[in-house]
């Protein structure tokens, strides 16, 4: 009888040390709403002028990649000529990319009386079916 108590008080003993322990209750509840924790997050925090009109400019550019004997070179070209072409396509995208950046900010006034009678003269067909503008004349 002392041997039996004595193993089930064993088997108690080493079944609840490896048993995993109850976690603690977490709250649910949330300090913040979810749309303010969102809403609070910056993005650009590490680098604030990222995503500025015109950033790419000044940002460090690896280019394009050189060619070596291993590169692709297509059928009916050489080397040289490709290299050509690769480097006047990057050419062709900074001066379009410097062209748009010198436009940036530049509006055209749409107010313009003039500039609002001429596209409605656009809008208009007289009789005949020609374009003409019947507001020149009041004006």
């Amino acid at each position: 009888m002392k041997v039996t108590a004595l193993l089930i008080a064993a088997s108690v003993a080493s079944t609840s040390a490896f048993a995993p322990q109850a976690a603690p209750q977490k709250s649910t509840q949330l300090n913040e709403s979810l749309f303010k924790k969102l809403s609070n997050m910056d993005l650009f925090e590490p680098n604030k002028t990222q995503n500025d009109y015109g950033a790419r400019a000044g940002k460090k550019s690896t280019g394009v990649a050189k060619l070596n004997d291993n590169s692709y070179v297509p059928f009916g070209l050489t080397k040289a000529q490709y290299e050509k072409i690769r480097s006047d396509e990057v050419a062709k995208k900074a001066a379009n990319y410097d062209r748009n950046v010198k436009k940036a900010f530049k509006f055209q006034d749409y107010t313009d009386v003039s500039f609002v009678l001429f596209l409605l003269s656009l809008l208009y067909k007289g009789p005949e079916g020609k374009q003409t503008c019947f507001l020149y004349r009041v004006f």
